[in-house]
C-alpha cells in the first residue's frame, strides 16, 4: 500500500526562517523513501533487457533543498530571491563489483560511470507517483546506457593487452547502513540579511576607483536521501550559509586587480556580524586600491617565501587537496580502441608516492570527517556518511611525520586504496547545483616544530641574507583556487570525481611584498606569478606557525559550487625556496574612457 500524497507548501515571510514542523518532516521523509525504496525494488526484480545482463545494483540520491540568496551593490539589492527544488541522480551497474561498465570511456560512451541526474525533474510536493515516475524514467536510460557499455568494455578488453590496473575491480563492497540525521533547526532572517547586504555593500561607494563590487548572502537547507541495493538508506542533513564579496578594479597600466572575502558556516549565527564584516571590507578596499598603484614586479626571485593568514590557510588545500596532484585515490578509465589505446596516459600521482615521504618529516595531516567543532568553530566538512553510503572512519590518518600512507577515497578502487574511506562528498551552491565529488572532509594539518609568526619572519629575512638577497617574499592572500576546468553539462561537471582537474601551482597572489632585509620595511608589489610547488618544496618546508585556526571553505570541484571542507591549518607557512616571476598575460584590458560616475559628486 503506497503512503497517502502529502503536499507541504513553503512559505516565506519576512523573517526567512528554515525550519519544518516535526510531523510534517516525518511525512515529507517517509513519502521520499518509500518511493525510492519501492522504484528501486522493483527495477531490481524486473530491470533487464534481451540479451543485456541485469544490473547488479541501483542506487537513487534525492536532494531536497530550500535555498535562498541575496544580492547587492553600492547600497542597493540587486536580487533577492528563494528557490526550491529537489534533483535526483540514479545509478546503475551491469556486471559485478569485480567487473562492470564503469571506469570505461569511449568516444561514443564519454564519461566513465553509468549515472545520470535530473534526467526528470522531481516535483517539490511529496507526491509520491510524481518521485517515482522520475526515478523511472531515469533508471531505464541509465540502465540501458550501462548495458551498452558493459558490453563495449568486455569488448574492448578481449581485443587489448592491458595493464594491471585493467584488472582491478571496479567497485568496492561496504557494509549496508541505516542513517537518519537529526534535522537541525536554522533560523535564517531574511529581512535582517538583506539590510546586512545594503550596509555592507554600501561602503563601497566611498571607493570610487573600485570598478565593481557585489555582496553575495546565500543561505541552503537541505536533505540529501540516499537508497541502495545493499540494503542502505541513509537521510542525511545540509546546511550551509555563506557571505561572499567581491572586488574588481584595474591598476593604472590596465591590469585586472581583485580581492574578495568569503565566510562559510553551517549556521548563520556562526557567520561575522555587520561590524566585523564591513571593518574587513573597508580594509580589503584599500588594499585593492592602494595596489593600483603598486610596483610591477619586474624580478626573477628565487629564495624564501613566507605565507601568511589566508595564504598560509589556501597553502595544503590548494596543494594537496585541490587537484590531480592531491590525497586523492585515482585510476584512469579503460578506453575503446577507436580512441587509439587502451588505457589513457597515466601521469604520476601522489599515490605512486605511497610510504614515500612527501612533507617534512614533522608533518602529519589527518582526516577527522566526524569532528563537529574545533576551538569553538564549527567544522562545515563533518558529515557521517558520505553520498555513498559509507560512514567514514573516526580519523584517517593520510601522512604521518612526513610519510604518506593512504589516500582520500570512494567506492571506485585504485591500485593501492581498493575500499573507500567515505569521501565520496556533497557539492553545494546556489539554486540546482547540488551534486558529488571526491572531497575533502575536516582536514588537520599539524607540526610538531610550529614556532611563534614573528620568528617565522625574522627566519625570512635571515635566510634571504644567507643568500645575498636583499629583500625576501611575503604573501598573505591568494585567489580562490579552481580546477580550470568547465563542462557545458553542469552535473557531468558536478559528478566527476575531485581529483580530476588542477594542477601543482598555487593560484595568483593577491596580496604580496617584498620585505626588505635592511630594516624589515613591506612593499606592496603586483603582477607576479609562483612557480609550481614541486614535491621538493613539500619536502622542504622551512617552518610553520605554532599558532592554527579553523578555515571553512568550499573546495572547488569547478565553478560555483563546492565541496563544504574544513581545514585546521597554521596561520604561517616559510617555504625554503620558491620562483616568483613577473606575471605573463595575454591580454590587457583597455582602462575606462571615462572615470566612474561615483567621481562626480
Amino acid at each position: 500500500m503506497k503512503p497517502p500524497r502529502i503536499h507541504n507548501a513553503l512559505v516565506l515571510v519576512t523573517a526567512f526562517v528554515l525550519t519544518i514542523g516535526a510531523a510534517s518532516h516525518a511525512d515529507t521523509r517517509e513519502v521520499i523513501l518509500s518511493a525510492m525504496r519501492d522504484e528501486l525494488a522493483r527495477n531490481i526484480e524486473r530491470l533487464v533487457m534481451e540479451d543485456m545482463a541485469r544490473p547488479f545494483y541501483i542506487s537513487y540520491t534525492v536532494y531536497d533543498v530550500s535555498s535562498i540568496e541575496i544580492r547587492a551593490t553600492l547600497g542597493a539589492l540587486v536580487r533577492s530571491e528563494d528557490d526550491r527544488h529537489r534533483n535526483h541522480s540514479t545509478r546503475v551497474m551491469v556486471g559485478s563489483y569485480e567487473f562492470n561498465d564503469e571506469n570505461f570511456a569511449s568516444t561514443t560512451s564519454g564519461y566513465s560511470s553509468s549515472m545520470i541526474s535530473g534526467s526528470t525533474r522531481l516535483p517539490i510536493e511529496d507526491n509520491y507517483d510524481g518521485i517515482r515516475r522520475a526515478l523511472w524514467i531515469a533508471t531505464d536510460e541509465t540502465y540501458k546506457m550501462a548495458a551498452e557499455k558493459y558490453e563495449r568494455k568486455k569488448a574492448a578488453i578481449e581485443q587489448q593487452k592491458l595493464p594491471a590496473e585493467a584488472l582491478l575491480d571496479d567497485f568496492s563492497h561496504a557494509p549496508s547502513v541505516s542513517h537518519r540525521g537529526t534535522p537541525p533547526t536554522v533560523t535564517f532572517d531574511r529581512a535582517a540579511w538583506e539590510q546586512a547586504a545594503r550596509e555592507v555593500s554600501a561602503l563601497f561607494a566611498g571607493y570610487p576607483d573600485l570598478y565593481s563590487s557585489s555582496v553575495r548572502v546565500m543561505m541552503y537547507r537541505g536533505e540529501m536521501y540516499f537508497v541502495s541495493r545493499e540494503g542502505t538508506e541513509s537521510v542525511e542533513p545540509l546546511t550551509l550559509a555563506a557571505v561572499n564579496i567581491n572586488l574588481y578594479t584595474q591598476a593604472e597600466d590596465g591590469e585586472p586587480l581583485s580581492d574578495h572575502l568569503d565566510w562559510y558556516a553551517s549556521d548563520p549565527q556562526d557567520l561575522p556580524d555587520v561590524a566585523a564584516m564591513k571593518r574587513a571590507s573597508d580594509n580589503a578596499a584599500q588594499r585593492l586600491i592602494a595596489l593600483r598603484k603598486a610596483p610591477v614586479f619586474k624580478d626573477t626571485y628565487f629564495g624564501p617565501v613566507l605565507l601568511e593568514g589566508q595564504a598560509a590557510k589556501e597553502f595544503f588545500p590548494q596543494r594537496l587537496f585541490g587537484g590531480k596532484h592531491g590525497l586523492f585515490s585515482s585510476r584512469n578509465p579503460i578506453t575503446s580502441r577507436t580512441s587509439g589505446y587502451g588505457m589513457q596516459t597515466r601521469e604520476a600521482t601522489l599515490e605512486d608516492r605511497m610510504g614515500r615521504r612527501i612533507l617534512s618529516r614533522n608533518f602529519t595531516i589527518r582526516a577527522l570527517p566526524h569532528l563537529d567543532s574545533y576551538g569553538g568553530v564549527r567544522c562545515i566538512g563533518a558529515l557521517p556518511v558520505d553520498c555513498e553510503g559509507v560512514i567514514p572512519p573516526e580519523e584517517i590518518v593520510l601522512v604521518r611525520d612526513g610519510i604518506l600512507e593512504t589516500l582520500l577515497s570512494n567506492r571506485t578502487p585504485s591500485l593501492r586504496v581498493p575500499l573507500s574511506n567515505g569521501h565520496q562528498r556533497p557539492v553545494i551552491g546556489g539554486g540546482y547545483w547540488t551534486g558529488m565529488a571526491l572531497g575533502p572532509s575536516v582536514i588537520s594539518i599539524e607540526s610538531d616544530e610550529g614556532m611563534p609568526t614573528e620568528d617565522l619572519k625574522r627566519e625570512l629575512l635571515k635566510r634571504a641574507v644567507d643568500e645575498g638577497m636583499d629583500y625576501a617574499i611575503l604573501i598573505r592572500k591568494l585567489k580562490p583556487a579552481v580546477t580550470g576546468e568547465s563542462y557545458s553539462d553542469p552535473m557531468v561537471r558536478l559528478t566527476r570525481t575531485f581529483s580530476s582537474g588542477g594542477e601543482t601551482a598555487l593560484s595568483e597572489p593577491l596580496e604580496m611584498y617584498k620585505v626588505y632585509v635592511a630594516d624589515g620595511r613591506e612593499e606592496l608589489i603586483r603582477s607576479a606569478s609562483l612557480s609550481d610547488i614541486s614535491l621538493s618544496t613539500l619536502r622542504h618546508i622551512a617552518g610553520v606557525s605554532s599558532e592554527r585556526a579553523v578555515y571553512n571553505t568550499l573546495a572547488t570541484p569547478g565553478y560555483s559550487a563546492g565541496v563544504p571542507s574544513t581545514f585546521i591549518a597554521p596561520d604561517a607557512i616559510l617555504l625554503e625556496e620558491l620562483e616568483v616571476t613577473e606575471e605573463k598575460r595575454d591580454f590587457t584590458p583597455r582602462l575606462p574612457v571615462i572615470p566612474s560616475p561615483l567621481t562626480v559628486k
